[in-house]
């Protein structure tokens, strides 16, 4: 975990994700006093940029409820973007000095994408302010060692840098080009000193040549009048030239062309694409780049989420934008190919969206993330990479349908439903594409999936595991007895039958009832006489059991969980939290009431990979013990508002409280109460609270 030490910073209301406004506030800023919106989550490697056009996206911001909740929300109604494998960064930018919101760069390091603040000045007065700073090369360069330790200390990859002095009038202010230029060279110097995968954009909008010191001068490509802050000899001076959107194709070539001159390659140029008003033909527009060999910054793409009209309409709309599938005729993905998801080993998946209507946690059953609905972008899950993708060269594309479900999950809000499609008849199977990846096969890998039948279900899965042998390998991994699954012909496909090492089952605890349990099929003896491959798709095979067809949309099975380590990875526990602290602050509150703010904060493991962490207090009232959880969270700090108990006459309530933190291994596999960390918390409330 990126945040690896624990501190007593402590917050005296909900912590909230923002940036700075103003210049004095920038000259101000000290590391250290804000931890819990440090960024969590390394940057996952997908084996570097691509060769292709990259893709950079502008989206999150400071909303209520979402983004600015440093440990998520209360409500499903969220941009909750899922097309992670279509971009490269993504930047956020709704301060003048924008530290992304800790939710957006959490899931954007676990999908392997940078992400980028931003230092934007769209107006005369921002603008004036900032340019204060560009008064003498001291002041610039300050600035910019400032905000290369605010990017360190939060642990976000760089910045997009956009200096208007007001939207819509060429010629406005003026700035001295000179210093904005070293300001542009010592930030990324110290960015790069930082981290080797740092990134600074430019946009155009400063002319250093022919109008020199001009802002909102939009020359639409890379040109003599912009090169100094792109580059300045043979020194670099921003990672990227983000051009205006009013390019034409002899503007691409003519930027493709100077990048090149200037020994950097053309796809360092990103060409502005504006998704209003192209809608659904966005990725039309972003053809020319593609062709030209250029690149694209991609504005407004939270278009389908501004024209939601309910959560059905806004994933209509995101299919709308992106397309869907493995090759589709429209949208972004039909011009961008698919990047794979990351390639380090353990891989665990719930399917967790980072939304839902309840938490499953399946020691405790569902429990209320805040409230029934809820959402926290930090705990998304790598996403699949091609959505709703039913592959058609295998099998029979319409026999069976796999997307997420919020209806049922093992551990988070979703899981995904097997659902009977339109051809679901006797012995008829369908291929779904869950993911492209790269993952080696030398340290051996061992796999494991949790699956729960819906009820009368009349079809099961397998996990197949494409290599990228000359045979085209399929180790498909089976139930036992796999007769159903050994005798279907999947053709292009050399298929090698793996039946499970073990079966157990996952007994979820409910607050009523008995909960049916997940089966967990585990796989520690895959073949290895293909250590020298790589396993680059991961497939789902559904198939009709029995000799009768299934009712077209019937819900099948949920398949609500999937492993993939290196050997002897698979259940391995992970190590406990150290120095486990917790801090409070009793509330006044009405008579009969108590009340206090609690902040837990503690150092991470020392060893193994994290997943996450999840937080509770356990208590005594005479022989009746019990444990609460209060949520989960990636960092090592916890605020918990208003932890409450009734203290009227007559009534008892725990004169101690153990806050314990459960750490969740990369592998999926969870401490027990019992093994991790905890911290006794004396509930003695002042007897004003008590009234």
């Amino acid at each position: 975990m990126a945040n690896s030490s624990s501190t007593t910073m402590y917050y005296s209301s909900q912590p909230q994700s923002g940036g700075l406004i103003t210049a004095a506030e920038l000259l101000a800023w000290v590391s250290g006093n804000d931890p819990i919106n440090v960024c969590s989550v390394p940057l996952a490697s997908r084996g570097g940029m691509p060769s292709t056009p990259r893709v950079m996206m502008t989206g999150p911001g400071y909303t209520p409820g979402f983004d600015a909740d440093s440990l998520g929300g209360t409500n499903q109604d969220i941009f909750n973007f899922d097309r992670w494998q279509y971009i490269d960064i993504m930047v956020s930018n709704p301060a003048v000095f924008t530290i992304p919101p800790v939710v957006w760069m959490n899931a954007c390091h676990r999908n392997g994408v940078l992400i980028l603040g931003a230092i934007s000045t769209y107006q005369t007065p921002n603008f004036n302010d900032f340019n204060t700073l560009m008064a003498d090369s001291t002041t610039a360069k300050t600035a910019a060692n400032q905000l290369a330790a605010i990017a360190q200390y939060y642990g976000f990859d760089g910045y997009m840098v956009d200096i208007e002095s007001w939207v819509g009038d060429a010629g406005g202010g003026t700035i001295n080009v000179d210093n904005f230029q070293l300001f542009l060279s010592t930030l990324r110097a110290g960015l790069q000193a930082n981290s080797q995968n740092s990134f600074l954009m430019y946009y155009e909008t400063i002319d250093g040549k022919s109008k020199q010191n001009n802002v909102d001068c939009y020359f639409n490509e890379l040109c003599a009048e912009n090169q100094m802050f792109f580059q300045n000899g043979s020194t670099i001076v921003s990672d990227g030239m983000f051009c205006n959107y009013d390019w034409s194709s002899s503007m691409i070539t003519s930027s493709a062309k100077l990048a090149t001159k200037l020994t950097r390659p053309p796809l360092d140029v990103y060409m502005g694409v504006q998704v209003p008003p192209n809608g659904f033909n966005t990725w039309q527009a972003m053809q020319p780049c593609v062709q030209g060999g250029v690149s694209i910054a991609l504005w407004g793409a939270g278009w389908p989420f501004s024209n939601r009209s309910d959560e059905v309409s806004f994933q209509s709309l995101m299919d709308g934008l992106w397309g869907v599938g493995l090759n589709p005729a429209s949208g972004i993905a039909a011009v961008i190919p698919a990047r794979p998801v990351p390639v380090a080993l353990p891989f665990c998946t719930t399917f967790n969206q980072g939304q839902g209507r309840q938490f499953d946690w399946p020691l405790h059953g569902t429990q209320a993330y805040g409230g029934s609905d809820w959402n926290n972008l930090s705990l998304q899950d790598v996403v699949m990479t091609y959505r709703d993708s039913v592959w058609s060269a295998a099998g029979n594309a319409n026999a069976f349908t796999l997307d997420v479900s919020y209806d049922f999950a093992l551990d988070g809000g979703s899981s995904l439903l097997l659902a009977a499609g339109s051809d679901a008849a006797a012995g008829a199977f369908s291929v779904v594409d869950l993911y492209l990846t790269a993952w080696p096969l030398a340290n051996g890998l061992e796999v494991a999936y949790a699956l729960q039948d819906a009820q009368g279900s009349s079809a099961d899965i397998a996990i197949g595991l494409v290599l990228d042998d000359s045979n085209q390998t399929l180790l498909l991994l089976t139930p036992s007895p796999s007769t159903a699954f050994s005798s279907l012909a999947i053709s292009g496909y050399d298929v090698v039958i793996v039946k499970p090492s073990s079966t157990s089952s996952i007994q979820p605890v409910a607050p009523s009832g008995q909960p049916a349990p997940w089966t967990l099929r585990s796989y520690t003896d895959l073949p290895t006489t293909y250590s020298s491959n790589n396993v680059v798709e991961v497939l789902a095979v559904g198939v009709v059991l029995g000799d009768s067809a299934l009712t077209e949309g019937s819900p099948q099975l949920y398949v609500g969980q999937l492993v993939i380590t290196e050997s002897g990875g698979l259940t391995s526990a992970p190590s406990s939290v150290t120095n486990l602290t917790v801090e409070s602050e009793w509330l006044t509150l009405p008579q009969g009431c108590a009340a206090a703010n609690i902040e837990l904060s503690w150092t991470a493991p020392s060893t193994g990979t994290v997943r996450a962490y999840d937080v509770s207090y356990t208590y005594t009232v005479g022989e009746a013990a019990a444990q609460v959880w209060l949520g989960r969270t990636t960092g090592t700090m916890y605020w918990i508002g208003q932890l409450a108990f009734p203290v009227l006459g007559g009534q008892t309530w725990p004169t101690e409280l153990q806050f314990v933190v459960q750490v969740i291994g990369g592998n999926g596999v969870e401490q027990s109460v019992g093994d991790a960390a905890s911290v006794s918390f004396n509930w003695s409330p002042p007897d004003s609270s008590a009234g």
